[in-house]
């Protein structure tokens, strides 16, 4: 039987990211056959240092912290899906350095397959904030669930259009699980979000928000979605790094068009030279729908 201690221990190293996660697993076959081998053998797996085998090993000892943690996590209703759960999103399994642990709050249904991410500036226009908030609505009146990455400005408009949508969204945090807060009072309750989506996260549940999570977030809320749409952003943004992931990806691109004088969206102006599909208003969501299908 899988023990899942081991999954939650080895995710607990620092510096021990998605891709060499994935390396020590398909080297090894599990967690625990990882701590179960050498410091040498350990080692020889790419980018990881003998000190870092080391420190890998040193962690077998921590394993009623992780008991602990387990049962903390238990207690606010946060369940952990691995790889090898047949609840874990067959959709995430394709990106680029899968996570390999999802700690989760609420749950993900079938019917979440049929996704699209809003995404967009922090600090965005009020113009926008109505714009995200308006498709995040009519996308869940489609029966399309709404993804975004839980920042303040255009995701959180689109997380509260969907519920006022009596719709589904996915929340997905660049920090631990056991470090979320209600952000908006529109929001309501912990609870009201659960039976209304999920709130997930591959970083450990303890660990603080920082840059490198937020930008590896982007491959999943991409990866949960059929197609993005960018409301609002600037040139240099965590957004264009998640619209430029969904063209990499394949995934269809909707972009709000504004005019050329718009300073706050100069990342779309730039996005829709290379191609993404235009939108105007919040009622184009009949285009988002027919794209991505049934």
């Amino acid at each position: 039987m899988w023990d899942k201690r081991y999954d939650i221990l080895l995710h607990s190293v620092d510096g021990i990211g998605a891709a060499t996660y994935g390396k020590l697993i398909e080297r090894f076959g599990s967690p625990e056959e990882v701590f179960g081998a050498s410091a040498e053998e350990i080692a020889k797996i790419p980018r990881v240092s003998e000190t870092k085998a080391v420190q890998i090993l040193q962690k077998a000892g921590s394993l009623t912290e992780i008991e602990i943690l387990m049962e903390q996590l238990e207690r606010a209703e946060i369940y952990v899906l691995t790889l090898s759960d047949a609840a874990y999103p067959k959709c995430l399994k394709t990106v680029h350095h899968p996570p390999p642990i999802l700690y989760v709050y609420g749950r993900i249904k079938p019917e979440d397959e049929r996704a699209v991410a809003i995404v967009g500036s922090r600090d965005a226009s009020e113009y926008a904030l109505k714009i995200a908030r308006g498709l995040g609505t009519r996308l869940t009146q489609q029966g399309i669930t709404v993804v975004s990455g839980y920042a303040r400005g255009i995701d959180t408009a689109g997380h509260l259009g969907a519920l006022a949508g009596e719709g589904r969204t996915i929340m997905v945090l660049s920090n631990g699980i056991l470090h979320f807060r209600l952000r908006d009072a529109g929001f309501e309750t912990r609870e009201r979000l659960a039976s209304s989506g999920a709130i997930l996260s591959e970083v450990f549940p303890t660990v603080q928000w920082t840059v490198g999570a937020a930008m590896a977030r982007n491959r999943i809320v991409v990866g949960l979605s059929r197609a993005v749409v960018v409301v609002e952003c600037g040139l240099k943004s965590g957004t264009m790094h998640t619209a430029n992931t969904a063209q990499k990806t394949g995934k269809p691109l909707f972009v709000l068009q504004y005019s050329k004088n718009q300073e706050g969206a100069l990342g779309n102006r730039a996005l829709l030279e290379k191609g993404a599909d235009p939108i105007v208003s919040y009622q184009d969501v009949g285009k988002i729908a027919k794209v991505i299908g049934h």
